[in-house]
C-alpha cells in the first residue's frame, strides 16, 4: 500500500480505507507493507513495531521543493528511498492511494519494473483535477475530462483574475513571459502551460497501472472521459468498517434533545459552515445538539467553525477521534451529517454510519447520493443551509434507524467478490511471470 499519511497521523479518510483494506487482505491471508510520507530531510524509516500486523515504511521528503512548476508537472520526490522499499519488500502487487509528486508516474513505473501488478485508487477529485475540487469555477460539479482550456479558466477564476483576462490566458501560453516577472506574479501568465504540462503527466501516469479502482459510479465515468479504456478499471467497493456491536444504541439518558454528529475534516469543500449555519437558523428553542468532531483543517477555516460554536452552545466542536472509536460514536446520536460541497468517491463517514444502522442527512453529490440509495437517508441541496435547517427540525431520525445485517451482508458479498477478482489477477500474474522464462 502507497499512501500520502499512516493511519496514526491521517486526518482524511483514504487512510482508513487503506487500513480497512489492509484489514480485510491480512484476514484473507495476504501479508501487507505500507508506504506513507513526512517532511523532512530525504530518507527512509522502517518501522514495524505499531500493530496491525502491518510492515510500515515511511519517507521523508521536502514535499515543496522546486515550486509549483514541479508540482505541476509532478516531479518525483522520495523516488529513491520508493525503490528501496521495493527491494525490501519485493511485492507481488504495489497498490497506490493517490497520483502526486510522491505517487508518480516513476514511482507507477518503478512499481511495474519490480515485476509487481500495480493498482491505483481513485480517491479523490484532486488526483485529476487541478484546482481539487472538481467544482467548476467553484459552483457546479465539473464533469471532470481535463481540457487545457476550460481547466486553466477556472483555475485562474479560483485565484480571482477577472474575466476578461482570463479569457486571453487560458486560450494562449504566456508561459515565456515569465521571465520579465517576479516569482510571485508569474502564475496567472504560466497556469495554461502547467495544465498542459499536469495533463501529459497525468496521462503518462494512469498509463502505467494494470488496474485502476473505483468505488463510486460518477469516478468510472470520469475516467472513461479522460480515456482510460473500460478493461483497465475494476470497481472495488469501500472495505466493511469493523463492526460496532458494543455500546447502547441511541441516546438512553431519556432526553429528548436530538443529537446529530458530524465527523471530518475542518474544511470548506466538506460544507461544515453549512451545518453551523443551518443551526443559527433555528429557532432558540429547537432542542438539538450537534457535535462536529473535526480534524484541524486550513487555520482560517477552523477559526471560523471555532467562533460558529462559541456563538450557539447548540454546536459543540470536539477534538478528532480515534479511527476505532467512531463507530461507537455514531451509534449514540441521532443522525450523522454529510454536508460536503465536493463530489465524494465515499465517503466511508456514510458506510460507518450505515453499517451502525444510523440514518444519514448528505448533500446531494455524486458518490454520496450512491450510498444512500444502497443503504438509506437523506439529501439535501449542496450548500442550501435553510433545506438542511428543515430536516435537521422536522424529520423523525429516531424512528428512521434501522437493522443494519441485510445491508452489511449484501455489502460484504460484493466487496469480497471484487476483491478475490484482483487477488486472482494478481496470482495469474505471478504464474505467468514465473513460467515466461520456461517459454522462452
Amino acid at each position: 500500500m502507497v499512501s500520502q499519511d499512516t493511519p496514526h497521523d491521517a486526518i482524511g479518510g483514504t487512510e482508513l480505507y487503506v487500513l480497512r483494506l489492509a484489514e480485510a487482505l491480512i484476514a484473507d491471508g495476504v501479508d501487507v507493507a505500507w508506504v506513507s510520507y513526512c517532511e523532512g530531510e530525504p530518507g527512509l524509516v522502517e518501522d514495524n513495531l505499531r500493530g496491525n500486523d502491518i510492515d510500515y515504511f515511511q519517507i521523508a521528503a521536502r514535499h515543496h521543493e522546486g515550486g509549483r512548476e514541479l508540482a505541476w508537472q509532478i516531479g518525483p520526490i522520495g523516488l529513491d528511498e520508493f525503490r528501496e522499499v521495493l527491494r525490501k519488500v519485493q511485492p507481488d502487487c504495489v497498490h497506490f492511494h493517490g497520483f502526486g509528486r510522491n505517487q508518480s508516474p516513476e514511482h507507477f513505473a518503478a512499481a511495474k519494473q519490480s515485476g509487481a501488478t500495480v493498482f491505483m485508487t481513485y480517491h479523490s477529485p484532486g488526483q485529476s483535477c487541478a484546482r481539487w475540487d472538481l467544482l467548476y469555477k467553484g459552483r457546479e460539479m465539473c464533469s471532470g475530462e481535463i481540457d487545457v482550456t476550460r481547466c486553466t479558466d477556472c483555475c485562474l477564476q479560483r485565484i480571482g483574475v477577472p474575466e476578461p483576462v482570463r479569457s486571453v490566458l487560458a486560450r494562449v501560453d504566456t508561459s515565456n513571459l515569465t521571465r520579465l516577472l517576479p516569482y510571485g506574479a508569474q502564475h496567472p501568465i504560466a497556469r495554461r502551460k502547467g495544465l498542459m504540462d499536469y495533463q501529459c503527466r497525468w496521462k503518462e501516469g494512469m498509463a502505467i497501472p494494470d488496474k485502476i479502482l473505483w468505488h463510486a459510479e460518477w469516478v468510472r465515468d470520469l475516467l472513461l472521459r479522460n480515456g482510460i479504456s473500460e478493461e483497465r478499471l475494476q470497481h472495488l467497493p469501500l472495505p466493511p468498517p469493523r463492526p460496532a456491536d458494543e455500546g447502547p444504541i441511541g441516546d438512553k439518558s431519556g432526553t429528548t434533545t436530538r443529537k446529530i454528529l458530524y465527523i471530518g475534516r475542518l474544511s470548506d469543500i466538506k460544507g461544515v459552515h453549512v451545518i453551523t449555519e443551518a443551526v443559527r437558523l433555528l429557532p432558540l428553542s429547537a432542542d438539538i445538539e450537534v457535535q462536529i468532531v473535526g480534524a484541524k483543517g486550513p487555520e482560517e477555516y477552523f477559526r471560523r467553525i471555532a467562533r460558529d460554536c462559541e456563538s450557539d452552545p447548540r454546536l459543540r466542536l470536539m477534538p478528532p477521534i480515534p479511527f476505532d472509536e467512531i463507530p461507537s460514536l455514531m451509534r449514540k446520536v441521532d443522525a450523522v451529517i454529510v454536508p460536503s460541497l465536493w463530489p465524494e468517491t465515499g465517503p466511508y463517514t456514510v458506510l460507518e454510519a450505515l453499517w451502525t444502522g444510523t440514518p444519514v442527512i448528505g448533500s446531494d453529490r455524486a458518490g454520496i447520493r450512491e450510498l444512500l440509495k444502497a443503504g438509506g437517508g437523506l439529501l439535501f441541496e449542496p450548500g442550501n443551509s435553510q433545506q438542511l435547517a428543515r430536516l435537521l427540525m422536522d424529520c423523525e431520525y429516531r424512528s428512521m434507524r434501522r437493522e443494519p445485517s441485510a445491508f452489511r451482508e449484501v455489502w460484504l458479498s460484493h466487496f469480497y467478490e471484487q476483491l478475490h477478482t484482483l487477488i486472482r489477477l494478481v496470482a495469474h500474474n505471478i504464474q505467468h511471470s514465473v513460467c515466461e522464462p520456461l517459454a522462452l
